[in-house]
């Protein structure tokens, strides 16, 4: 336990935001250094995404291809991660794909239609539910009569936002009858 002007403050307390008071951080703020404040952030974010993805830190450490004691680490702020390894922490708490494709099927319809696209098929990993978190979501659509690029680049972008994964958009109207993307290609 210290002491800083007549406040105890325990480490716990200056790892652990969720304990500290906002008054406490706000008068603490001048002795701890941004890249700490940062830090404390960061490993709470990843704290609660591992928690929401109901992940131990073993789960999370194979997924994101590292050791579970250097998940606790990130998780109790003693270690900062560089900027890209925050991502793929991150993107190893997701859900896969395909799971997400299957409780977003009619949003993702909705703004097929909304877009002048209908038929939405999915095809890829997803399709042949070999997906993995850092997966991709393939789409084949059916394009209307006067659908544009922007349609289906709209279309994209917003199942992104939706889905929380990348996603490609493929126009039927482009792919060769023999092409294996048909083949395997499954109807929403």
């Amino acid at each position: 336990m210290g002491v800083y002007d007549g406040l105890a403050v325990s480490a716990c307390q200056l790892l652990s935001p969720k304990r500290t008071e906002l008054a406490l951080v706000r008068h603490l703020l001048p002795i701890i250094s941004f890249d700490i404040i940062q830090n404390m952030d960061f490993s709470t974010q990843l704290r609660s995404a591992r928690l929401a993805a109901r992940l131990t830190q073993a789960d999370l450490a194979r997924r994101a291809g590292t050791s579970q004691s250097r998940i606790s680490s990130y998780e109790n702020g003693s270690i900062t991660p560089h900027p890209s390894t925050k991502i793929r922490l991150l993107r190893a708490t997701r859900r896969l794909p395909s799971e997400i494709v299957d409780e977003k099927r009619d949003a993702i319809i909705e703004i097929a239609s909304d877009n002048g696209l209908s038929n939405v098929r999915v095809f890829g990993s997803v399709a042949r539910l070999d997906d993995t978190f850092t997966s991709d979501i393939d789409l084949l659509v059916t394009p209307g009569v006067t659908t544009s690029l922007l349609d289906l680049s709209g279309f994209r972008l917003e199942v992104e936002d939706l889905t929380g994964c990348e996603v490609d958009v493929v126009s039927d109207r482009t792919v060769p009858e023999s092409s294996e993307i048909l083949r395997e290609a499954l109807t929403l």
